[in-house]
């Protein structure tokens, strides 16, 4: 799109804390077979929201995905200068060297936990139908039993289904806000009917979502000057979040006083979800790009927290597995789990080897795949 740079370290940015967000959500795995309360949590009072509800940042990944792909691969996608060769080898080369390499680290870190405690950590299924579904980003196709294995990449499966989607929708359509809308609408009907935890047609909903943001982005910026932009941007991040708070305040009414003559817990869960899905979410969004572009603050200095999305979101796991060996082996200590040392210290090694990972093994895998792919694209041709 003009006018657009060719980063938006704000967006960057806000993903790396989502992912992070997650990594908090999954504390509770230390705690799988050992009574506990929250109150038991190292620093909950701090970080409560993100302990009990952190893992809805995942409905975050998806919308920005969407945002950000039809930002960067649509025009390309339509014009035929990004085949679908190249799409599939941007996507390959930057997600599966770290994938693979993190399905094969939890085989073996699950194989010796299941010999010093007799079964798996928190995932289960860890069966050769479950290791090939993973080895094929299948692992939530349908075909699965439960999570397995490096449980997190869930998203990623999904979201190799929505690219699919996104490359033949442009390819063979033509992008206008109708189109994406339409699609999230549906499919928020379909969450309603199948749950609202159902991965694939959640993720559909937000990845369209993020395709309006980006096409009402590129509409807003042509029409109006910056201040305008900026000022439409806080209205709606104002209003998105003041109805969200409400919904929280309306729960507390409903807990109180009941149901009865107001409002069924269906319907406001429905309305809870459909306020953050398409109001906060979004809103989130489009705000970020608006702060970006309209007043060139890039936040590049801590742009690298959004550079170890990835490797945070798929190391957090293996490293779980890593200090609960460490605790069975008497290496660290049993009360790890509820010490702030124990937490803080396990957010200090995640982050200090997710930024390894990105700059030694995911770049120059990336860098090695696309080189050798795209050539022998070229030599056929």
């Amino acid at each position: 799109m003009q006018g657009f740079p060719k980063r938006l370290y704000l967006l960057d940015f806000s993903r790396g804390l989502a992912a992070l967000a997650v990594v908090f959500s999954h504390w509770k795995h230390f705690y799988v077979g050992i009574s506990s309360s929250a109150e038991d949590t190292p620093l909950y009072f701090l970080f409560s929201m993100l302990f009990d509800s952190g893992g809805v940042a995942v409905d975050y990944f998806f919308c920005l995905s969407g945002f950000v792909f039809y930002w960067k691969y649509q025009a390309g996608i339509r014009s035929g200068e990004v085949s679908t060769w190249r799409f599939f080898v941007a996507r390959f080369s930057r997600l599966y060297p770290l994938h693979l390499a993190t399905l094969l680290l939890v085989c073996l870190l699950q194989h010796y936990y299941c010999v010093l405690n007799g079964s798996y950590f928190v995932y289960q299924f860890n069966d050769i139908k479950h290791f090939i579904l993973n080895l094929f980003f299948a692992s939530q196709w349908g075909m699965e039993h439960g999570f397995s294995y490096n449980g997190p990449i869930w998203s990623v499966s999904v979201e190799i289904l929505l690219y699919v989607f996104f490359f033949l929708s442009v390819k063979y359509g033509r992008f206008r806000l109708c189109l994406p809308m339409l699609c999230a609408l549906v499919t928020f009907l379909l969450c309603r009917k199948l749950g609202l935890s159902h991965g694939l047609t959640k993720g559909l909903m937000l990845f369209n979502l993020g395709g309006v943001v980006f096409g009402l982005v590129r509409i807003v910026r042509e029409r109006f000057k910056a201040t305008a932009c900026l000022s439409l941007a806080i209205g709606l991040l104002v209003f998105f979040l003041s109805g969200y708070v409400c919904t929280i305040y309306l729960e507390e009414v409903l807990r109180t006083f009941g149901s009865s003559g107001l409002i069924s817990k269906g319907h406001y869960i429905l309305l809870t979800q459909f306020v953050w899905v398409f109001g906060l979410i979004p809103a989130t969004v489009f705000f970020l790009t608006n702060v970006e572009l309209s007043t060139g603050w890039t936040a590049k200095r801590i742009a690298w927290v959004g550079d170890i999305t990835y490797s945070s979101y798929l190391l957090h796991f293996p490293l779980q597995l890593v200090a609960v060996l460490l605790v069975g082996v008497g290496i660290l200590p049993e009360e790890f789990y509820m010490s702030v040392y124990g937490l803080v210290g396990f957010f200090v090694v995640l982050i200090y080897i997710s930024r390894l990972s990105y700059r030694k093994f995911e770049l120059p895998a990336q860098s090695i795949l696309r080189a050798s792919m795209i050539r022998k694209e070229t030599t056929k041709c």
